[in-house]
Protein backbone atom coordinates (compact mmCIF):
# COMPACT_ATOMS: atom_id res chain seq x y z
CA UNK A 1 0.00 0.00 0.00
CA UNK A 2 1.19 3.57 -0.75
CA UNK A 3 -0.05 4.50 2.71
CA UNK A 4 3.26 2.08 4.17
CA UNK A 5 5.95 3.96 1.86
CA UNK A 6 4.29 7.17 3.06
CA UNK A 7 4.88 6.16 6.66
CA UNK A 8 8.05 5.03 6.48
CA UNK A 9 9.06 8.52 4.69
CA UNK A 10 7.40 10.59 7.01
CA UNK A 11 9.31 8.60 9.96
CA UNK A 12 12.75 9.05 7.98
CA UNK A 13 11.49 13.03 7.52
CA UNK A 14 10.50 12.90 11.37
CA UNK A 15 9.62 16.63 10.86
CA UNK A 16 6.79 16.66 8.20
CA UNK A 17 3.36 16.22 8.37
CA UNK A 18 1.41 13.55 7.45
CA UNK A 19 -2.20 14.13 5.07
CA UNK A 20 -2.23 17.60 5.32
CA UNK A 21 -5.66 19.00 4.34
CA UNK A 22 -6.90 21.97 2.32
CA UNK A 23 -3.34 21.93 0.90
CA UNK A 24 -4.30 23.78 -2.91
CA UNK A 25 -7.81 22.13 -2.18
CA UNK A 26 -6.73 18.66 -1.57
CA UNK A 27 -5.09 16.67 0.78
CA UNK A 28 -0.97 16.12 0.54
CA UNK A 29 0.52 13.47 1.93
CA UNK A 30 3.24 14.34 3.31
CA UNK A 31 4.65 18.18 3.73
CA UNK A 32 8.00 19.06 4.61
CA UNK A 33 8.31 22.66 5.93
CA UNK A 34 11.72 24.44 6.18
CA UNK A 35 11.79 28.12 6.81
CA UNK A 36 9.52 30.59 4.59
CA UNK A 37 8.41 27.53 2.29
CA UNK A 38 7.86 24.14 2.20
CA UNK A 39 7.92 20.99 0.00
CA UNK A 40 4.97 18.27 -0.95
CA UNK A 41 5.75 14.67 -1.03
CA UNK A 42 3.24 13.23 -3.28
CA UNK A 43 2.93 9.46 -2.30
CA UNK A 44 1.93 6.76 -4.83
CA UNK A 45 1.96 3.24 -5.79
CA UNK A 46 1.82 1.02 -9.20
CA UNK A 47 1.97 -2.50 -10.28
CA UNK A 48 2.43 -0.80 -14.16
CA UNK A 49 4.00 1.58 -16.14
CA UNK A 50 6.92 1.89 -14.11
CA UNK A 51 9.10 3.91 -17.03
CA UNK A 52 9.90 7.29 -16.48
CA UNK A 53 7.17 8.46 -19.07
CA UNK A 54 4.47 5.88 -17.21
CA UNK A 55 5.04 7.30 -14.19
CA UNK A 56 4.79 11.04 -15.82
CA UNK A 57 0.76 10.39 -15.31
CA UNK A 58 1.38 11.17 -11.67
CA UNK A 59 3.05 14.46 -12.04
CA UNK A 60 -0.24 16.75 -12.56
CA UNK A 61 -1.45 15.84 -9.13
CA UNK A 62 2.06 16.36 -7.67
CA UNK A 63 2.59 19.86 -9.07
CA UNK A 64 -0.88 20.95 -7.86
CA UNK A 65 0.40 21.13 -4.54
CA UNK A 66 3.03 24.05 -5.37
CA UNK A 67 0.23 26.74 -6.32
CA UNK A 68 0.92 28.42 -3.35
CA UNK A 69 4.86 28.20 -2.64
CA UNK A 70 7.96 27.12 -4.79
CA UNK A 71 7.46 25.64 -7.56
CA UNK A 72 9.54 22.35 -6.79
CA UNK A 73 7.89 19.43 -5.61
CA UNK A 74 8.32 15.34 -5.45
CA UNK A 75 6.80 12.17 -6.32
CA UNK A 76 7.74 8.78 -4.47
CA UNK A 77 5.95 5.75 -6.01
CA UNK A 78 6.21 2.23 -5.06
CA UNK A 79 6.86 -0.08 -8.08
CA UNK A 80 5.52 -3.13 -7.59
CA UNK A 81 5.94 -4.80 -10.50
CA UNK A 82 7.58 -8.40 -10.49
CA UNK A 83 11.65 -8.17 -10.61
CA UNK A 84 13.43 -11.08 -11.69
CA UNK A 85 17.10 -10.47 -11.99
CA UNK A 86 18.92 -7.48 -12.32
CA UNK A 87 18.21 -4.54 -10.07
CA UNK A 88 19.18 -1.01 -10.85
CA UNK A 89 21.57 1.29 -9.30
CA UNK A 90 19.41 3.96 -7.15
CA UNK A 91 20.74 6.92 -9.68
CA UNK A 92 18.74 5.23 -12.48
CA UNK A 93 15.59 5.62 -10.17
CA UNK A 94 15.61 9.33 -9.04
CA UNK A 95 15.56 11.99 -11.69
CA UNK A 96 13.54 15.44 -12.21
CA UNK A 97 11.59 16.34 -14.15
CA UNK A 98 10.11 19.93 -15.73
CA UNK A 99 6.58 20.25 -16.07
CA UNK A 100 6.07 23.14 -18.58
CA UNK A 101 2.67 25.34 -17.75
CA UNK A 102 0.12 25.16 -20.23
CA UNK A 103 -0.70 29.18 -19.42
CA UNK A 104 2.55 31.23 -20.79
CA UNK A 105 2.00 33.70 -18.24
CA UNK A 106 2.23 31.23 -15.21
CA UNK A 107 5.43 29.62 -14.16
CA UNK A 108 6.57 26.44 -15.11
CA UNK A 109 6.83 23.45 -12.25
CA UNK A 110 9.19 20.92 -11.21
CA UNK A 111 9.12 17.18 -9.70
CA UNK A 112 11.99 15.19 -8.32
CA UNK A 113 10.69 11.87 -8.83
CA UNK A 114 11.81 8.59 -7.10
CA UNK A 115 11.17 5.19 -8.08
CA UNK A 116 11.49 2.61 -4.74
CA UNK A 117 11.87 -1.10 -6.25
CA UNK A 118 9.10 -3.27 -4.52
CA UNK A 119 9.07 -7.27 -4.83
CA UNK A 120 12.48 -7.43 -5.33
CA UNK A 121 13.81 -10.99 -6.28
CA UNK A 122 16.12 -12.06 -3.18
CA UNK A 123 19.65 -11.45 -3.79
CA UNK A 124 21.21 -14.94 -3.05
CA UNK A 125 18.52 -16.10 -6.07
CA UNK A 126 19.56 -13.45 -8.35
CA UNK A 127 22.24 -14.70 -11.11
CA UNK A 128 24.96 -12.70 -12.69
CA UNK A 129 24.18 -11.46 -16.54
CA UNK A 130 26.10 -12.68 -18.73
CA UNK A 131 29.33 -11.68 -19.97
CA UNK A 132 30.19 -10.69 -23.56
Amino acid sequence: MEETVQEDLHDYLDEADIEVTDRSGGRADIEVRFPGFHIVIECKRTKGRTTGKGLRRYLGQTVAYQAGGITLGMLVVLDLTPKPSWIPNIRDDMWADHIPSPVPEQRDRWAVVVRIRGNRTSPYEMTAPATI
